[in-house]
């Protein structure tokens, strides 16, 4: 008997402790994130403010191509398209739904925390990455540019001076004649320098066609390119300079718009009733093409009370864009709006930052800001009402009113100075007291020209569109086919003897803001 019980208890204890045993010896250790929204180096859990960080895996796995994909990842954080073509930002639906290519988003985009102020270059970013960090919240006071809604960093691998060459290099291929590849070499120079070398490529054809008859144009399809090169440079032990270079291309066809509505006096849209690889657009081919580099120089001096960085930085963006927002088969006021967008500008910065050490209680923040946008911006709309048309209106146009058509040249200029820092007070081990301040002046001194009149006048040889449609300089103008952009509307001044109107605009702003909160963790 006291033998069956000493097996029954042996039993009963290798059956309970047996699962305690496995679920020990399964469990990895807590992963623990660094993050640098602080301009320091800390785990994500001591962060004192809402902060997402998302591992290159994390992004590799979800098939993340594009910047603003990586919203699709992250709660109360979106992007919308406006009809420029750009991607505006929002985080908890703070953020700004403009279309003009000269504004400034309330949701900052930075590279290695080296701040992008076109928002196009962030579509060559997304490669070779390490972390992406996206800060919920006002940063005003950790960054000299505008960060009302929060921050996106996206950090890429850094070269090494030290170890053997690595890399590494992927290819996928997929429906739709789909080619992504990526790679990336990173390999010594000397003992103080190293360098890496990263670049992928995205090519799929078209998944939207027309249903507009004879229009074969296969809209949204991809075709990107995009390179890097990082150097670093070990000066001494506290000193190092680094050195990158990224930018791209990319040749596409603009995805269309189709609008949706429920059918049969239905209540909620049915997808599954949608053909989503239609749409009814009557353009053909219309461009999404994008030029566009960036860089910057970053000198770093470590001291015991404090770490100096001095950052260079320059970016150029050469875009063109074409959308129909007019094709939509619905009850509209409007049957067919042409929309067209060109930049061709430059960004060059300099900032100068001062931070605490890293092993000091105290943390600290300083940083000044000067930096200088110029350029040319040209937006410009070709509208063919939909409404009663007039009884001279003798042009062959679809809708029954007179077309006409709206643009803007813009000679961009701006200057913008800016000056922050932040505080943090440890008061007990679990107190702290931060405090912060940022000042900024912008001088904007652009020269816009602007235009716009009906197209179809009585008693013209042809139409005098404003900016050339059918036009003096442009009468071979096909509104389907054909691109308004520098080129054309040249064509259009140089025939006209200038710019219908014109205005020169100079205004200075002053703003300040800040923020003074105690942190109890």
């Amino acid at each position: 008997m006291l033998k069956k019980f000493n097996i029954l208890s042996c039993f009963i204890f290798f059956i309970y402790f047996l699962p305690l045993t496995v679920y020990s010896e399964a469990v990895d250790p807590i992963e623990v994130i660094e993050v640098t929204a602080q301009k320091r180096v800390q785990s994500v859990q001591d962060v004192p403010f809402s902060i997402a960080a998302i591992s290159s895996q994390t992004l590799s796995s979800a098939k993340i191509g594009h910047a603003s994909e990586v919203t699709t990842l992250i709660p109360n954080v979106n992007a919308t398209r406006s009809i420029s073509g750009i991607s505006n930002f929002f985080i908890r639906g703070v953020g700004m739904d403009g279309f003009n290519l000269s504004s400034v988003p309330a949701v900052g985009l930075y590279v290695d925390d080296v701040a992008i102020h076109s928002p196009v270059l962030a579509n060559f970013a997304l490669f070779d990455l390490q972390r992406v960090e996206v800060l919920k919240g006002p940063q005003n006071t950790l960054f000299g540019k505008n960060t009302t809604g929060g921050a996106i960093n996206f950090f890429t691998n850094d070269a090494n001076n030290e170890g053997d060459t690595s890399g590494f290099g992927e290819l996928s291929l997929g429906n739709f004649n789909l080619i992504k590849a990526e790679g990336a070499i990173s390999f010594p120079l000397t003992d103080k320098a190293g360098i890496r070398l990263s670049a992928y490529s995205h090519k799929r054809d078209g998944t939207v066609s027309s249903n507009i008859p004879n229009n074969t144009s296969e809209y949204n399809d991809i075709n990107r390119f995009g390179a890097r090169m990082k150097l670093l440079y070990i000066i001494d032990d506290n000193q190092q300079l680094s050195f990158s270079l990224y930018g791209g291309q990319q040749d596409q066809v603009a995805e269309i718009k189709t609008a949706m509505s429920p059918q049969d006096s239905q209540s909620i849209i049915d997808i599954d009733s949608q053909d989503l690889s239609k749409n009814y657009s009557s353009l053909i081919n219309p461009p999404n093409d994008i030029d566009a580099y960036g860089g910057f120089l970053k000198f770093t001096s470590h001291s015991d009370t404090f770490i100096f960085n001095a950052i260079s930085s320059f970016e150029n963006v050469v875009s063109q864009r074409m959308d129909d927002w007019g094709g939509q088969q619905l009850q509209s006021s409007v049957y067919q709006s042409n929309i067209y967008n060109s930049t061709d500008t430059e960004t060059l910065s300099q900032e100068l930052q001062w931070q605490s050490a890293l092993n000091n209680d105290i943390h600290w923040v300083f940083g000044l800001l000067y930096n200088i946008e110029y350029g040319n911006i040209f937006q410009a709309a070709l509208i063919d009402p939909a409404g009663p048309g007039r009884p001279d209106d003798s042009i062959a146009d679809e809708g029954i009113g007179p077309m006409f058509d709206r643009g803007a040249w813009i000679d961009h200029k701006s200057r913008t100075f800016s000056t922050y820092g932040q505080l943090t007070y440890p008061i007990t081990e679990n107190l702290n007291l931060t405090s912060g301040y940022r000042w900024t002046t912008q001088h904007l001194k652009p020269t816009v020209h602007a235009a716009g009149m009906m197209m179809d006048l009585p008693g013209q040889e042809f139409p005098l569109g404003s900016l050339g449609w059918y036009s003096i300089g442009n009468n071979d103008f096909d509104r389907f086919s054909d691109f308004m952009g520098f080129q054309r509307a040249t064509q259009y001044i140089t025939a006209n003897g200038g710019f219908p109107a014109s205005e020169q605009i100079d205004e200075t702003f002053n703003e300040w803001g800040g923020k003074y909160h105690w942190i109890i963790t």
